[in-house]
């Protein structure tokens, strides 16, 4: 299921790159990621 559709539009950052996961700021926390796939979409 596609859950964003992301174009970013400073030239100045790579458009291309490794994929990371983050957790957003605030205070100590702790994320956890199970069974990610990644697939091209058509």
């Amino acid at each position: 299921m596609q859950t964003v559709d992301y174009t970013e539009p400073d030239d100045v950052i790579p458009q291309h790159s490794i994929i990371g996961l983050q957790i957003h700021g605030g205070p100590p926390s702790e994320a956890c990621y199970k069974d990610i796939a990644i697939e091209e979409l058509p």
